[in-house]
């Protein structure tokens, strides 16, 4: 009964291999390790983390991590490696006519999140260093390993990552550490700015979008029925560059309710970093209702979470991580956030870094025009690339300007580059004031116009890293937007960029240059 389910390739990095799980999920397939002795059991649970229930061998550490004695839970199904019709009868538990797929799928990510995530290992850690230090008095060691003070009460000011922590080698400087003055047993840390490891940290708002299930001519008043779906323009770009095969996390704040729990599994889900991810029991995560057009979407919102980011919860490091520090004025309308943007664009433009900034500006989210007048203004000082639509250019700037005296107008705020989408009209490219040229749209069929402008702009950055040509970058972009425009909800859960670039044309011969 498993012909043809089941299936060989080669993958030869961990990133591909993230990118399979994700896929593969989408196709309700199943991870299945039935080597005849597993001692740790990791690649399981990583598989699980995905979202892929686990056919695993009994013998050595799975038996103990997919199975509670205690309860009887099982979180994968263990068969006998030397027996191959339990193999068989284990598979097909999960992919037969009474599959338990679902159930396997969510018990097994759940408790992977449970009891295997940096947090509960780091908790566990703690516990038998608490239990050592009850002890001390009746054993005596020989030698003590001092414990960091973060390790006990973390703070940003203690913070110190293993990458910087290394011991050196008995007898030689650790080039990290130097001694505190006067007392040569004593070592500080003096912070030295981290490699940048990540290609994306977005901060801003990450929410709960509810898109109407039916296209609607009327926006919201027609609308009937939803479908839940995580939103917010910096998480959602955040999550399409992970799609695409970048590494992206966010910075930003939700409830520690069941939505807020809904989106942190999300973004894990589709390999976005959750490290800044604030989850608050004090507030209420932020959820917009959607209308599902071919236009610009119609929409309601009702915030609390997402504009109550602090500067403190936008800390330095993950700035310090990022080549490209992306906000939205979405997330600017409302302090504390607006602070906490203001700190992390200013860093990031002292450290050099690529700063994007999204100036979706909609007065009913920011009624007060001068105030965001003023703030966006500001913010754009610390700004290398934008992105406007032609809708967000005459909410900002009012009507009436050609999109050229549109671009002239973002240019003098302070981005060098200019991308201006127009919808049907195509996009405009324009860099250091001098327009590159004119990228047209191409007709699709559009079923769902939400989030194609982030789906853009993430492709944009993306080809960007990669070292692309402007007018390349716009050309990547387009694919993207135009996959999302075909697609209702979230794009695929992997989007393989190489076959994309390989059928770009050659040359920008698909741009049709401006004249100088």
């Amino acid at each position: 009964g498993l012909w043809g389910k089941v299936s060989a390739f080669s993958l030869e990095s961990q990133s591909e291999l993230a990118a399979a799980y994700r896929y593969l999920v989408v196709r309700r397939s199943v991870f299945a390790l039935t080597t005849h002795y597993e001692p740790f059991g990791l690649a399981p649970l990583e598989a699980m983390a995905a979202g892929l229930p686990a056919v695993v061998t009994r013998n050595g550490g799975p038996s103990e991590s997919l199975f509670d004695a205690d309860t009887g839970t099982e979180y994968g199904v263990l068969v006998d490696p030397t027996d191959p019709a339990d193999v068989a009868a284990g598979l097909l538990r999960l992919l037969g006519p009474d599959s338990e797929w679902d159930r396997f799928h969510r018990a097994g990510r759940q408790h992977v999140l449970d009891c295997y995530t940096w947090e509960r290992t780091a908790a566990g850690y703690l516990a038998v260093l608490d239990g050592l230090r009850a002890i001390q008095a009746a054993h005596r060691f020989q030698a003590k390993l001092p414990i960091p003070a973060y390790f006990n009460h973390p703070t940003p000011e203690n913070d110190v990552s293993l990458s910087r922590s290394r011991i050196a080698p008995r007898g030689l400087p650790n080039p990290r550490f130097w001694p505190v003055s006067g007392d040569p047993g004593r070592a500080e840390t003096r912070a030295q700015p981290p490699e940048p490891d990540l290609d994306l940290v977005a901060i801003g708002e990450t929410l709960v979008d509810f898109i109407s299930l039916e296209q609607t001519e009327e926006g919201l008043r027609d609308a009937t029925a939803f479908g839940r779906h995580m939103g917010g323009s910096p998480a959602n770009i955040a999550v399409y560059v992970a799609k695409l095969g970048g590494r992206a996390a966010v910075v930003s704040k939700t409830g520690a309710d069941a939505f807020g729990q809904f989106l942190r599994d999300e973004l894990r889900f589709h390999g976005v970093n959750t490290d800044y991810l604030v989850r608050d029991p004090g507030v209420h995560t932020t959820v917009i209702f959607v209308s599902r057009t071919s236009g610009t979407p119609d929409f309601a919102a009702f915030r609390d979470g997402d504009y109550q980011l602090t500067p403190d919860e936008a800390p330095e490091e993950a700035i310090a991580r990022a080549k490209v520090v992306h906000a939205s004025t979405f997330a600017l309308s409302r302090q504390p956030c607006r602070s906490a943007i203001g700190k992390a664009l200013r860093l990031a433009h002292q450290q050099g870094k690529i700063v994007s900034l999204d100036p979706n500006y909609r007065p009913r989210i920011w009624p007060d025009y001068e105030e965001a007048q003023q703030v966006v203004r500001a913010m754009y000082r610390y700004a290398t690339i934008t992105k406007p639509s032609l809708d967000d250019a005459q909410c900002f700037f009012g009507s009436g300007h050609s999109p050229e005296q549109y671009i002239q107008m973002f240019h003098e705020l302070g981005p060098r580059t200019v991308i201006l989408t127009m919808g049907k009209e195509g996009t405009l490219l324009s860099h250091d004031g001098r327009l590159l040229g004119h990228v047209p749209a191409r007709p699709v069929k559009v079923v769902d116009a939400t989030a194609a402008g982030d789906a853009f702009w993430a492709g944009f950055l993306v080809a960007l890293l990669d070292g692309h040509p402007l007018a390349r970058c716009v050309l990547f972009a387009r694919e993207i937007a135009e996959l999302k425009l075909t697609t209702v909800g979230p794009l695929p859960s992997t989007i393989d960029r190489d076959q994309i670039y390989a059928r770009l044309p050659r040359t920008a011969t698909d741009v049709r240059l401006a004249r100088s």
